[in-house]
C-alpha cells in the first residue's frame, strides 16, 4: 500500500483515542445493537424479531427465529457457508420453497414465513433455548462449527436435516442449476428471541443504513433511518445541532470473512474517497466536533476536532489500529473499521455534537 493510499483513514486512526472491547458485539449486527443501547434478553441478539418488524410481519408471536435460505459449498474436508448475498433468490422461488418445506414438516417446529425473498422467519410460542451464529460471522467458514447449540438444539438440528434432504431435489433448485445459480440446499437458523423492549431513554439520533436490522431498530426506537448515501456529504448536509448520526455498513466485513483481500482494499479505497477523507476535512474545519469509527471486533477509535493540531502523530499502517477478533480466522489483519460507525457514550454514534455555527454542505 503506497504512502498516499487511505491517508484520511490512517490519519484519523493515528490521532484517535483507542478503546478496547466494550461489550459482546463481535458481529456487525451485535455492534449495531450495542451502539443503540438495545440488549438481548437471551443468548442471541434478537435479530429475527427486529428484522421481522422492518419486513412488515402481520402478526406478533412470542419470539422469532430467522431461517434464511443459504448455499453450503463443499470445502476440502467440510461444508462451508457461501456468501448469502450471491444467492439472488426471487420472490417466486422463495414462496415455492417455503410452501414445500411447510407442507413436508407440517408446522413443526413452526411455519416458515418468507417475509422477504432472502429472509425467512419462523414465529414461535416461546424463545427456544438456543445459541446461534450470525451468518455474518459464519460465512466462509466451516458450517458444522456454527450450527445452533443449546438445550433445544437437537430439535432444530433434526429439522435442519429434514429441510436439507427435501431441498436436494426440488424443481426450484433444478432450475437454478440449469441457470448456473447456486442451489439453495439449506437454511440458516439464527437471531432467536422476542422483540426487545424500547430503552427508557432514546436520544435524538438518525440512522443511515440499508440494513434490515438497522431499519427494524429504528422502528423500535422511533427514530429516522435513511438509506445509506454514497458518501459523507449527504450526512453533513442534513446535520442539525444536537442530533447524533450513526452510519452503518457491513460490506467491508464480508470481504474479510471471505478472504477477499483485493476486494477489501477496493472497498476501503471507496470509503476513503467518499467518507473518511471528507469526514477528516469536516473535523479539521470545525464543522464536526467528534467522530468515532468502530469495528465488530469491539474496538472504537474516537477522534475530536482538536486532533488536527496533533501533527506529531503521523499516519501509520492500519494493522495496529484494527482487531481481527470475531472476523477473520486466518493470520490476516482484521476487519476494516468501516463496517460500522459508532461514537462514544451510551449511544455510540459517529457524527455527533455538531459545532454551533458550523457550515453545512459538501466539505
Amino acid at each position: 500500500m503506497g504512502a498516499s493510499e487511505l491517508q484520511g483513514l490512517r490519519t484519523l486512526l493515528s490521532r484517535a483515542r483507542r478503546q478496547g472491547r466494550t461489550g459482546t458485539g463481535e458481529s456487525p449486527e451485535g455492534l449495531l445493537f450495542e451502539s443503540l443501547g438495545v440488549e438481548p434478553e437471551g443468548g442471541d441478539w434478537p435479530t429475527a424479531a427486529v428484522s421481522a418488524l422492518a419486513d412488515g410481519a402481520s402478526w406478533d408471536p412470542e419470539a422469532w427465529i430467522r431461517a434464511d435460505p443459504v448455499h453450503l459449498e463443499a470445502g476440502a474436508s467440510d461444508l462451508r457457508l457461501g456468501d448469502p448475498r450471491d444467492l439472488d433468490v426471487t420472490g417466486e422461488e422463495s414462496a415455492q420453497l417455503c410452501s414445500a418445506i411447510n407442507q413436508a414438516l407440517d408446522g413443526v417446529p413452526g411455519r416458515l414465513e418468507p417475509l422477504a425473498p432472502a429472509r425467512w422467519y419462523v414465529g414461535l410460542g416461546a424463545t427456544p433455548r438456543l445459541s446461534t451464529r450470525e451468518p455474518s460471522l459464519a460465512v466462509g467458514g466451516p458450517a458444522g462449527e456454527a450450527l445452533p447449540r443449546g438445550a433445544d438444539a437437537v430439535v432444530w438440528l433434526r429439522t435442519l436435516t429434514e429441510i436439507q434432504m427435501l431441498l436436494h431435489d426440488l424443481p426450484v433448485n433444478r432450475a437454478r442449476t440449469k441457470r448456473g445459480r447456486p442451489v439453495i440446499n439449506s437454511v440458516w437458523f439464527w437471531g432467536a428471541g422476542p422483540l426487545p423492549p424500547r430503552p427508557d431513554t432514546v436520544p435524538d439520533l438518525r440512522l443511515w443504513s440499508d440494513s434490515v436490522v438497522a431499519r427494524g431498530l429504528a422502528r423500535l426506537l422511533g427514530v429516522t433511518c435513511r438509506s445509506l448515501p454514497s458518501g459523507a456529504a449527504a450526512v453533513l448536509q442534513e446535520g442539525r445541532e444536537g442530533v447524533q448520526d450513526l452510519v452503518y455498513c457491513d460490506a467491508v466485513h464480508y470481504t474479510v470473512r471471505l478472504d477477499d483481500w483485493p476486494g477489501w482494499l477496493e472497498e476501503l479505497k471507496r470509503w476513503e474517497a467518499r467518507w473518511f477523507e471528507p469526514l477528516r476535512r469536516a473535523l479539521w474545519s470545525g464543522e464536526l466536533a467528534s467522530l468515532c469509527i468502530a469495528s465488530g471486533g469491539g474496538r472504537r477509535h474516537e477522534v475530536s476536532a482538536s486532533a488536527r493540531w496533533q501533527w506529531w502523530r503521523r499516519a501509520g499502517a492500519l494493522a495496529p489500529h484494527v482487531s481481527k477478533a470475531g472476523v477473520s480466522p486466518g493470520a490476516h489483519s482484521a476487519p476494516a473499521p468501516s463496517q460500522g460507525r459508532a461514537g462514544p457514550g451510551g449511544f455510540r454514534n459517529p457524527l455527533r455534537d455538531r459545532k454551533r455555527g458550523g457550515r453545512s454542505g459538501d466539505p
